[in-house]
């Protein structure tokens, strides 16, 4: 997914992982990038800048926000296998490649 999440709200963005997550193969990743916030000088003054625009008209930016990817995988539903940010121009894209943890299957007892 592409620029997705940072459209969507919290809730909306939460219901989209865990449909994935569910139709995924086993063995599936899923792929996500995304708006986020800065490491560099330039890249927090744009994400600042961003913010600002977003919080007084929203359509100024197509809708989009920065966003923490991380934050929408529950951690003992996720694996994160790759993660990164990348900063061309100052704006920040976060990419990051998860695979849905197998659940453990009950011990014998």
């Amino acid at each position: 997914m592409n620029y997705v999440l940072d459209l969507l709200s919290e809730s909306e963005a939460a219901v989209l992982v865990e449909e994935a997550r569910r139709i995924l193969r086993p063995g599936g990743l899923l792929g996500l990038v995304s708006l986020t916030r800065g490491r560099t000088r330039l890249s927090r003054l744009v994400c600042r800048t961003w913010d600002a625009v977003h919080d007084l008209n929203p359509t100024v930016v197509g809708g989009c926000r920065p966003v923490s990817l991380p934050d929408f995988l529950v951690q003992d539903r996720w694996s994160v296998i790759h993660q990164a940010t990348v900063e061309p121009f100052g704006v920040a894209s976060a990419v990051l490649v998860a695979s849905p943890r197998v659940p453990e299957a009950p011990s014998a007892q």
